[in-house]
């Protein structure tokens, strides 16, 4: 498997906003510190992980609440030294499978093609770790089985993994020997969807996605207020027929910019302000066009009222 990257600045950098700011200072807002609004993001991850216990020996199936399902082989982990492991086994799922949980996960689809940051068009992504009392484990050569349903099933999808710590952003990597089949997968509620299933060999992020092909790409841009610092401001560009969310970042002030999106895609830009404990957001629908920009306008929000709002798109 060939080894994944991470962009190493806090929540966006490299061409994506960070979370404490493109251009300057550490504060969300002219009120200051950034850490809470950072600590809100990894403590929406901390809440989306599921825990479920897996024997060591035997293997076995789970499935999270979205309908992921993971199989793991008989004596499939293994400790940091190669050795097998026996007994129970603590594994960890977090699920993203839409455009809301993208961004309310800070895991948006944005992966490296040949050294040029692109957007991918998603079939969802799953984060998978497995602990062993303190002791964080891998597999084992036989690797894991994922099964991931999706509500609009796409052949060109292949495999896509990163890895992260609290508080960075993802960097997708095409595994490019990692093949992607169809399957049925029974879900939660009892019905039945359509997904996809392959095979990978670590623990870690994964993503079923692809680079969209496209004759005309452009870079988009959205504009704040003047208001608006760029160290108090996040700014994503959503591409719900894609099932994609990409960062964007602060080229100059006021200016978020995004590059490589093809022409003619709908998409929404959506932002998320700071200033002390007052926050605000905006929702704005716009049609890519060739160096096209779009307008910010905000509204007064509570951070409950901006995922509720996240959650409709």
């Amino acid at each position: 498997m060939r080894s994944s990257s991470v962009i190493g600045l806090s929540f966006l950098s490299a061409g994506l906003l960070a979370l404490t700011g493109c251009n300057k200072g550490q504060g969300f807002g002219p009120s200051g510190g950034g850490n809470d609004l950072r600590a809100y993001f990894e403590e929406r991850v901390a809440n989306a992980t599921q825990v479920f216990t897996v024997d060591g020996t035997t293997g076995g199936s789970i499935q999270g609440a979205q309908g992921v399902r993971i199989r793991f082989q008989m004596n499939a982990f293994r400790t940091q030294t190669g050795a097998a492991v026996t007994g129970p086994v603590t594994v960890s799922v977090v699920e993203v499978l839409g455009v809301a949980d993208m961004i309310l996960l800070n895991t948006t689809t944005v992966g490296n093609d040949n050294g040029t940051t692109r957007m991918l068009k998603s079939g969802g992504a799953v984060s998978v770790s497995a602990r062993q009392g303190n002791n964080e484990l891998v597999l084992g050569p036989q690797g894991m089985e994922i099964s991931m349903p999706t509500d609009d099933y796409d052949p060109n999808m292949g495999v896509f993994t990163a890895n992260r710590t609290a508080g960075e952003e993802l960097l997708w990597e095409e595994e490019d020997s990692t093949a992607v089949d169809s399957t049925w997968i029974e879900l939660p509620n009892g019905g039945v969807s359509i997904g996809y299933i392959f095979q990978v060999d670590s623990l870690q992020w994964i993503n079923c996605d692809y680079f969209p092909s496209s004759a005309n790409n452009t870079t988009i841009t959205a504009i704040t207020p003047d208001d608006v610092p760029n160290d108090s401001a996040l700014v994503w560009f959503v591409f719900p027929d894609m099932n994609a969310v990409t960062s964007a970042y602060g080229a100059a002030p006021q200016t978020y910019t995004f590059g490589q999106v093809p022409v003619g895609l709908q998409a929404v830009a959506v932002s998320l302000t700071r200033n002390g404990a007052q926050y605000r957001s905006a929702f704005t629908t716009f049609t890519t066009t060739t160096n096209g920009s779009v307008g910010l306008s905000y509204q007064p929000t509570t951070l409950q009222a901006f995922e509720a709002a996240v959650e409709a798109l």
